[in-house]
């Protein structure tokens, strides 16, 4: 597979809408290509992009932004 755009199930063919960063937050579900997945857990490369760029999240997702960054934090801590 190559780097694409998804757009977004039942959206207009049209005008479609397509999965963003605020779509793919830790614990969301997400359909691709007809195949369901639910994001678990992100490498440290996203978790660095995620701390260092909460501001351009919609303020309800920032919370839980902040809570999962802790927690993921905590866990890679655990490992070592």
């Amino acid at each position: 597979m190559e780097a694409t755009r998804i757009s977004k199930p039942d959206c207009d063919r049209e005008k479609p809408v397509f999965y963003g960063p605020a779509d793919l937050s830790i614990g969301a579900t997400i359909c691709v290509f007809r195949h369901r997945f639910t994001i678990l857990d992100c490498d440290d490369y996203v978790l660095s992009y995620l701390m260092e760029n909460q501001e351009t999240f919609p303020d309800g997702q920032k919370s839980q932004l902040q809570k999962t960054i802790q927690s993921i934090s905590n866990h890679k801590a655990k490992k070592c």
